[in-house]
């Protein structure tokens, strides 16, 4: 056989074989699913629910049995939802890119060239379906726990889980675009500005006007109101609007401090953008750095 029998196939034939873009996104986020469901950490995130019908049927029912709350049930069980965006969000969305850089996951599992555009977006759109699951699963946990007692009602649920699934891509973008430039310390940065912004903004506010009462009037007015449309401030919300009847003095401030006041569209369109620009950057860098 001589040698000019063999020739090598063509451009066309070569490309018919290779996979295309989609089926490889598909295939980086199957496997990036998978990496989740063998961590027990994801289990660990998913049995944190459970402690939401433990509060309702122990604590929740003590409060509503001694003292006379008109609040709805539903929202003060929601009043751990910031806590959780600024914990559980940082969490799962920086450890795809984490992993990427101390194993090189993708490039020892797939048998195909892949991307690096590919394999950021895949990442994270996995770790991002996963958070969409957990807060998912917190809104059914708390809706169904709220209404055994069946004299408080809720209300404008869809829209505030609306703000929930933005804010938390605000949040996710910004810890996964971080992530492709640190190593390490983009999930704790993220989780302290995410918890300690909101505290600050208030400490300021009050140190500003001289007194608490002075701040809250300050906020009413809605000078500064624009600060509340940051990522920080989307648990609150998303928790206040659950529902539009803000009862209580302490509750009336919280809410003049951490709401803002403006149409949803202006915190969804904020969000939104402001996790596809951490994405576009963390993408940039992502492409060009050593693995």
């Amino acid at each position: 056989m001589s040698d000019a029998e063999f020739t090598e196939p063509d451009a066309a034939e070569c490309t018919q074989h290779e996979p295309n873009r989609m089926h490889q996104l598909k295939t980086v986020y199957l496997e990036q699913m998978r990496i989740f469901r063998k961590s027990k950490v994801m289990y660990i995130y998913l049995g944190l629910l459970l402690i939401i019908p433990f509060f309702g049927l122990t604590f929740l029912r003590i409060l509503y049995n001694e003292f006379e709350l008109h609040m709805s049930a539903v929202r003060l069980i929601m009043y751990i939802l910031p806590l959780a965006m600024s914990i559980l969000v940082p969490r799962i969305a920086g450890n795809p890119l984490q992993d990427e850089y101390s194993r090189n996951t993708a490039y020892s599992t797939f048998t195909v060239p892949v991307s690096r555009s590919t394999i950021y977006v895949g990442k994270y759109l996995a770790a991002y379906t996963l958070i969409a699951i957990v807060f998912v699963g917190v809104y059914v946990m708390a809706i169904l726990t709220g209404h055994t007692y069946a004299s408080h009602d809720v209300r404008d649920v869809w829209d505030s889980l609306l703000i929930c699934l933005v804010g938390v891509f605000a949040i996710s973008g910004t810890t996964y675009g971080i992530s492709a430039h640190i190593n390490k310390g983009a999930v704790s940065l993220t989780m302290v500005a995410n918890l300690s912004i909101p505290i600050l903004f208030m400490m300021f506010l009050v140190f500003f006007n001289g007194s608490f009462i002075l701040a809250v009037e300050y906020m009413v007015d809605g000078t500064w109101n624009l600060m509340k449309i940051l990522p920080p401030f989307m648990g609150y919300n998303a928790t206040y609007a659950l529902n539009t009847n803000i009862d209580g003095t302490v509750t009336h401030a919280i809410a003049a401090f951490t709401v803002y006041s403006g149409p949803l569209y202006h915190l969804l369109l904020f969000s939104a953008a402001w996790g596809l620009a951490f994405l576009y950057i963390g993408h940039r860098r992502f492409k060009k750095k050593d693995m």
